[in-house]
């Protein structure tokens, strides 16, 4: 799918492209033998759909807690003047 989209495979969205695979395969039995292949390539067509946005650069996360009973830094809080 990220192959025929022309992303990484990580800039697909899993969420929403299991929901369409999910949704093709509870279909198939409804359409005919000879549609398949079609029903198929519709399900690559949409792929363009699932493509995140690139990640933004230079975020950090650092982890921080709010309790002081943790080996992890506490988080300060900011103090009003």
């Amino acid at each position: 799918m990220a192959r025929h989209a022309v992303v990484e495979p990580t800039r697909i969205s899993f969420h929403t492209a299991r929901h369409a695979v999910v949704g093709t395969i509870n279909t198939v039995h409804l359409a005919r033998a000879g549609t398949l292949p079609a029903l198929l390539q519709r399900l690559l067509e949409q792929a363009r759909y699932f493509v995140l946005p690139p990640r933004r650069a230079g975020r950090s996360f650092p982890r921080e807690v709010k309790r002081s009973r943790s080996k992890f830094p506490t988080k300060k809080m900011p103090v009003s003047s």
